[in-house]
């Protein structure tokens, strides 16, 4: 995606294009200069360590000098280029550089909090009204439970989770319909990202099913707005029943090929792993998305 930005002096009109972080500067008269900033790019690696639109206007200042000052931009276009913004604060081609970075900042900025929300809004447990001791369920981004469907035995089963903000969860409680004799669980948050699950923050102490009822598991663990976590279960057995999360209702992480016969979107991530406390890491693992369930269950606002 580029952006063009015009410029309009002594009834003349130039033009700034910026796309990938490579800069055009021309003039309808035909003089050009052109710095490819390709070297400069904001990059998984950042080899500038850039963390500021200050060093990033540094960064593209470096790169736009003169041939007599060490860069590549030749003299003449460089000071034709230098003169359209003699009448800024400090006469420099760096104001202007400054100026155009925090207007693509401020684009950038709000296309992210755009895009956060949507996101937000399939995951996020509303929990700003809370007060200490009342208990929101994950049904309220989720949708209906049943209590007909069983879990999947021997596999960790996550799926996203947010809050509306910050959030320190007492307990979390799930609800066992009907009782398995000697069937065990475990529930477990990790922090990770929009994709996958990446590492533990939370991880109960076993819960059994030989008896029907709520099961309550303490946690004391602080979720933060902004961020993304993973919440989930893993179990030994497929007999026990719990309230259940729907797959037709939960919210999709992925979906279908539209030209596929499969209807039902991806709702959680599954790890493959024998029955036992969850990993605290989820390096090395494989991570398979799923149409699966996700237990159903209330957290309690310390």
């Amino acid at each position: 995606m580029g952006y063009v930005l015009e410029i309009h002096q002594n009834n003349e009109v130039y033009t700034v294009e910026v796309g990938q972080l490579n800069v055009v500067i021309s003039a309808d008269s035909g003089s050009s200069v052109q710095s490819d900033l390709a070297a400069h790019k904001i990059a998984t690696t950042n080899p500038h360590d850039i963390t500021t639109s200050q060093e990033f206007a540094e960064v593209i200042v470096t790169g736009l000098k003169s041939s007599s000052n060490g860069g590549d931009v030749p003299d003449d276009d460089y000071n034709w280029f230098k003169s359209l913004y003699a009448s800024l604060v400090d006469g420099s081609v760096k104001s202007w550089i400054m100026g155009l970075v925090n207007q693509l900042k401020a684009l950038f900025d709000r296309t992210d909090e755009l895009e956060w929300r949507a996101f937000g809004q399939r995951y996020e447990l509303p929990v700003d009204h809370m007060v200490s001791g009342e208990y929101i369920s994950t049904s309220i981004v989720g949708g209906a439970a049943s209590a007909t469907i069983p879990p999947q035995a021997n596999a960790l089963v996550l799926s996203p989770l947010m809050v509306s903000s910050d959030i320190n969860v007492q307990s979390i409680t799930v609800r066992v319909v009907t009782a398995a004799s000697g069937g065990r669980m475990y529930l477990a948050i990790y922090e990770g990202n929009p994709f996958y699950p990446l590492n533990q923050i939370w991880v109960s102490d076993e819960i059994t099913h030989d008896t029907t009822g709520a099961k309550v598991a303490t946690c004391n663990v602080v979720l933060r707005k902004g961020k993304i976590y993973w919440f989930g279960y893993v179990t030994d057995n497929t007999t026990v029943r719990l309230y259940m999360l729907t797959v037709s209702v939960m919210p999709q992480i992925t979906a279908p090929d539209i030209s596929t016969t499969v209807g039902m979107s991806n709702t959680c991530v599954r790890i493959n792993y024998n029955y036992a406390s969850p990993p605290l890491s989820l390096n090395g693992y494989t991570i398979y998305v799923s149409v699966l369930n996700n237990v159903l269950a209330t957290f309690q606002k310390a």
